[in-house]
């Protein structure tokens, strides 16, 4: 057994707030309802009798590996800024990358991210972190990093100064993801420890106000990686 959910086919009016559309108008067409969707791999359906129902080449990008917008990219993600971190979780879960024109809008809007709840965007991001592989997208995508985390941004391009580190600090955080714990484990491990070190390294090094430095970790603990962690146990 397994649950069903019936609606009729809609479209939604205008989105104020990023998040949420003022209206939802009904419609007679299945691809006036999929051209509503955020991305092409998720606007397909399927009828027993016609077959699969594809107006925005879901499959072929499926096929490529890749994630892209439906229709206009600015327009999805001005529409719901959620959509940015939904990109980069899809695409850091399933192994994908961003079309091109997709991964423009997702830098251009990321500050729409702010208009976000917490709630929703720890989430989301959580479930980057604990993909595949999120180390490239958190690379290419810091500046969205940035926007949930801003204390992170001393640690870009940051030199750890001394000559028994490779990385700056920023990417040697980034790389503590790549070997992410099994989801059995019960306390910090050593790479989540390694992030807090790193984080008052740039912070030290930058000379950062104590209270500063303090309240930097104080927000990494509480409202990221010890609730990762948690909802992991």
């Amino acid at each position: 057994d397994f649950p069903l959910e019936i609606t009729r086919y809609r479209t939604d009016g205008d989105y104020l707030d990023h998040r949420h559309p003022e209206s939802v108008h009904f419609v007679e067409t299945i691809e006036q309802d999929l051209a509503r969707r955020d991305f092409t791999i998720n606007a397909m359906a399927y009828n027993p009798r016609t077959g699969v129902i594809d107006p925005f080449g879901g499959q072929d990008d499926l096929v490529q590996k890749t994630i892209r917008c439906v229709g206009s990219s600015d327009a999805r993600f001005n529409e719901d800024a959620l959509r940015i971190l939904r990109a980069l979780r899809f695409a850091s879960q399933l192994g994908f990358s961003l079309e091109s024109e997709t991964a423009h809008a997702v830098h251009e809007h990321a500050k729409d991210l702010l208009e976000i709840s917490a709630e929703r965007l720890f989430k989301e991001f959580t479930s980057l972190l604990c993909g595949k592989n999120p180390y490239p997208l958190l690379m290419e995508y810091h500046d969205v990093v940035f926007q949930l985390i801003p204390e992170l941004s001393a640690s870009w391009e940051f030199d750890q100064h001394t000559p028994y580190h490779i990385y700056t600090v920023y990417d040697h955080i980034a790389r503590c993801f790549m070997t992410l714990a099994s989801p059995q484990r019960g306390l910090l491990t050593k790479k989540d420890r390694d992030i807090f070190q790193d984080t008052r390294k740039s912070a030290r090094f930058a000379r950062v106000k104590l209270h500063d430095a303090s309240r930097c970790r104080a927000l990494l603990r509480k409202t990221w990686l010890c609730s990762l962690v948690a909802t992991m146990t």
